[in-house]
C-alpha cells in the first residue's frame, strides 16, 4: 500500500471576546504587617471600585506577596533591612469596549497595571472554523501531490493534530495579544486588536497510483 503524509493549515483573525488587565495593590512599609495590610486597603477600594464600575466582568485577586527589602551599607559592607513590600495581585476581565474605562478605574483606586491582554472565549467559533480549514488545506496538499505522479488520493488513514501521531508536542496553539498599559487617572485610550488563531492538523491517505 502506498500512503501519502501530508500536513495543513490555516489562520484567521477575529475581534478579541474581552480584555483581562493584570493588575495589583502594591504598598511599603517599615512592617510586614503595615504593608500587608496598606496593601489589603488597596485591594478594597479595587474590589469596591469594579462593583460599581459598568463593563467589568470580574476581578480576582488570588496571588499575595509579602518580602523585606534589601539594600547595601557601605560602611558596614553588609546588607540591611530597607523596610518591607506587599503585593496582593490577579486579574480583571472586562468587556472590550470598556477596557480603556475599566483600566482608568483601577489606576484611581491605587492599582498599579501590569499588562492588558485581548482574550478569545474559549468557545469562540473561530477555534472550529480554523481547523476545519486546515484539514481542508491538508486534503489540498493530497491532491496535489497525487496529480504530480497523476495519481488519484484514497481513504483517509489517519487525521491528528500535529505531533500526535508521532508522540511530538502539538503546535499551532492560539495565541492571545498582549500588550503593556500606562499608569493614568482617566480612561486610557486603548484600540482592542485582532486576534489571531491558527491551527495545524497532520493527515495520512492512501495513494492509489494507475497501473
Amino acid at each position: 500500500m502506498t500512503t501519502i503524509n501530508v500536513r495543513g493549515f490555516a489562520r484567521v483573525e477575529v475581534e478579541p471576546d474581552f480584555a483581562a488587565i493584570h493588575c495589583s495593590a502594591n504598598a511599603e512599609a517599615a512592617s510586614a504587617v503595615e504593608a500587608q495590610n496598606r496593601a489589603a486597603d488597596t485591594a478594597d477600594a479595587m474590589r469596591a471600585a469594579a462593583a460599581e464600575t459598568v463593563g467589568v466582568r470580574s476581578l480576582r485577586l488570588s496571588r499575595v506577596s509579602v518580602y523585606e527589602r534589601q539594600q547595601w551599607n557601605d560602611k558596614t559592607q553588609t546588607q540591611e533591612s530597607a523596610g518591607w513590600s506587599a503585593t496582593i495581585s490577579g486579574v480583571c476581565e472586562a468587556d472590550v469596549a470598556e477596557a480603556g474605562a475599566v483600566t482608568g478605574m483601577l489606576v484611581e483606586a491605587g492599582a498599579t497595571i501590569g499588562h492588558l491582554q485581548w482574550c478569545l472565549e474559549e468557545d469562540n467559533p473561530a477555534y472550529r472554523e480554523v481547523r476545519t480549514r486546515a484539514v481542508h488545506d491538508a486534503r489540498r496538499a493530497a491532491d496535489d501531490f497525487a496529480a504530480a505522479l497523476s495519481a488519484r488520493v484514497g481513504e483517509l488513514i489517519s487525521l491528528a493534530d500535529p505531533g500526535l501521531l508521532t508522540g511530538g508536542a502539538p503546535e499551532g496553539m492560539p495565541r492571545a495579544a498582549m500588550f503593556d498599559s500606562v499608569r493614568a487617572t482617566k480612561a486610557v485610550p486603548i484600540d482592542s486588536v485582532d486576534i489571531e488563531v491558527s491551527a495545524t492538523v497532520e493527515a495520512s491517505y492512501r495513494l492509489d497510483v494507475n497501473n
